[in-house]
């Protein structure tokens, strides 16, 4: 696919790489978010196989990754900043806004730019065609557990009604927090070699923490919402995405797909299979919708057939 624009464009005050090609005849431009440990080189084989489906891409490099981090390390020396997802949607509106994209969008994101695409999803329900989400970011993984979730509020209450000291809530806060920045060192250091940017996904991840897509699940539009998740997938526990959809409302459950022997970076590991559903996706040729709209699929058995339910919950 031929990239019309391949290059820098300021943003926010800094300057994002950005690859941008428009659709021919007319066809939607995907507007493509990457993973936290992905470039837009991640996207390049998809793009390749959706060539011959006429769609173009608009895809860049959010703050803190690939060539926009090695600019902000070349202007400014380091980069320090934990960006919040707020801020990279902001980022997106203002590329779309560059390039002259208009609604109604379609958007694919991976993982962490999941996040940033619910968040758009959220703000403007109206400008969205159809969002294919693959393992998404939905909320902090240390909170993926109702319980989990419980234990932190009720620490929350206790430490703004007064029944723990302040100064003690915040050590326990500051120490909890430089366990977490350990433990992702950690567990990014076999995908991530270089050590300045796996500081800087180590940011990204804690400027994602205040994200949390429950929270604004009422504010999705219906028909949009299409999700795709790995069977294998060892970061994420598939319990989580359950509760996302069946949290969402029936008329949002628009397709979920669970890609049964791929890990948690579907888009590299089956870009094939990634294609040719997120094809159906946008042209409106998913399997005929039956509530709860769930799908399984095998890379050696590309036909997707529904996922059994059990009283009333995805097997």
């Amino acid at each position: 696919m031929t990239t019309e624009f391949s290059g820098f464009v300021d943003c926010s005050g800094r300057k994002l790489w950005v690859e941008f090609a428009p659709a021919p005849s007319g066809a939607p431009v995907l507007l493509q978010l990457n993973g936290l440990s992905s470039t837009t080189q991640n996207w390049r084989q998809f793009n390749h196989l959706m060539e011959k489906k006429g769609y173009g891409f608009l895809r860049f490099d959010f703050r803190g990754q690939g060539q926009s981090l090695q600019e902000e390390l070349r202007q400014h020396g380091s980069f320090a900043t934990q960006v919040p997802v707020a801020n990279q949607a902001d980022d997106t509106l203002h590329l779309l806004n560059h390039f002259q994209i208009k609604p109604p969008y379609f958007v694919m994101a991976e993982s962490y730019g999941g996040a940033v695409a619910l968040e758009l999803l959220a703000r403007a329900p109206a400008d969205f065609a159809k969002a294919l989400l693959l393992a998404p970011y939905l909320i902090r993984l240390d909170l993926a557990h109702p319980v989990q979730r419980l234990w932190a509020w009720q620490f929350d209450l206790l430490s703004r009604t007064g029944s723990l000291q302040q100064q003690f809530a915040n050590q326990v806060r500051g120490r909890y927090k430089r366990l977490l920045a350990r433990y992702m060192d950690h567990r990014f250091a076999s995908q991530i070699q270089d050590p300045q940017a796996r500081e800087a996904s180590i940011l990204l991840t804690l400027g994602s923490f205040e994200f949390d897509a429950f929270s604004c699940l009422h504010r999705f539009p219906p028909g949009v919402l299409n999700l795709v998740t790995a069977g294998e997938d060892s970061l994420v526990p598939r319990s989580l995405f359950r509760e996302f959809w069946w949290r969402l409302a029936p008329e949002v459950r628009q397709s979920w797909l669970i890609v049964e022997d791929a890990h948690h970076q579907i888009l590299e590991e089956h870009p094939g299979l990634v294609a040719d559903w997120a094809a159906k996706v946008f042209q409106g040729d998913t399997p005929a919708p039956l509530q709860p709209n769930v799908f399984s699929v095998r890379s050696t058995q590309p036909e997707a057939t529904p996922r059994p339910v059990r009283f009333g919950w995805v097997l």
